[in-house]
């Protein structure tokens, strides 16, 4: 979905200051359909702040409760599954492991990130909340319509192997729910009003998630 690209410019970089010739243009969509983000919004907190939060959430109960309810289908420690932080112990293999999977999954995310970014800037689509001239259905888009939500979901999921911490699959449900029911639902709302059918038909076509 093109209104996703919204958290890309502050992620991946600053935008680039408009010209002058652009001064007319954005005062011609303030008037126009789109999503408010914050209290009393569409969109109550920003996505990628709410993934900020929701890593913030994980560690923090792996900390101030001292559990770190291990994954030890995975990787058994001494301690066993709710060994706290101070008596579970890994061997370097292990260690190193998780952080080749980390390293990984960080690697596909950013890559996905800039494939999107890629993607809107080549269908002449704003990356912001405020309003989106067309349906994005190249890169990406292509594939699946939540590419990025996907992306931040994967990276908070693998947190949990990083740091052998079922914590951080409690926060990745987290997060997934509140772009599953919160979120995209408010943008698949907005963009059935602004495309119509058009955008029936690229929801047949593409899914959601998977």
């Amino acid at each position: 979905m093109s209104i996703v690209g919204t958290w890309f410019s502050r992620i991946v970089g600053a935008a680039a200051p408009p010209p002058p010739d652009e001064d007319k243009k954005d005062d011609d969509i303030k008037d126009k359909p789109r999503l408010r983000v914050g209290t009393g919004g569409e969109v109550p907190v920003f996505p990628p702040l709410a993934a900020v939060l929701c890593w913030g959430a994980g560690a923090g109960a792996w900390m101030g409760t001292g559990r770190r309810l291990a994954l030890w289908w995975l990787w058994p420690e001494r301690g066993g599954m709710m060994g706290n932080n101070s008596s579970a112990t890994t061997s370097w293999p292990l260690l190193g492991g998780r952080l080749v999977v980390t390293a990984g999954v960080l690697y596909s995310s950013l890559t996905t990130v800039r494939a999107c970014k890629t993607a809107l800037e080549e269908a002449g689509t704003s990356p912001n909340f405020k309003h989106v001239p067309q349906i994005t259905e190249r890169g990406p888009f292509a594939r699946r319509r939540n590419s990025m939500y996907l992306a931040l979901v994967s990276l908070t999921a693998t947190l949990s192997i990083t740091f052998n911490s079922a914590w951080f699959l409690a926060s990745a449900a987290v997060l997934w729910s509140y772009l599953n029911y919160v979120v995209i639902p408010a943008e698949e709302r907005y963009l059935k009003g602004q495309f119509g059918v058009a955008y029936d038909d690229y929801c047949r076509r593409v899914p959601r998630w998977f």
